[in-house]
């Protein structure tokens, strides 16, 4: 069995994806408003998992 992926996201997409991530982080990082816990956790995954994605283009 042969898997082979191939890179479905073009310049925007991965733009786009960068960017959004890039506002998660900051907004962990320096954000008062992100008082709980598992919210800064969860927007600090999620920015992590597009900065990631937008690198990668997958």
């Amino acid at each position: 069995m042969d898997l082979s992926f191939q890179r479905n996201l073009g310049i925007w997409d991965r733009i786009i994806r960068f960017v959004i991530g890039a506002i998660f982080l900051y907004l962990v990082v320096f954000s008062p408003l992100v008082m709980s816990s598992w919210v800064s956790i969860l927007l600090g995954f999620l920015g992590l998992a597009m900065i990631i994605e937008g690198m990668l283009a997958y």
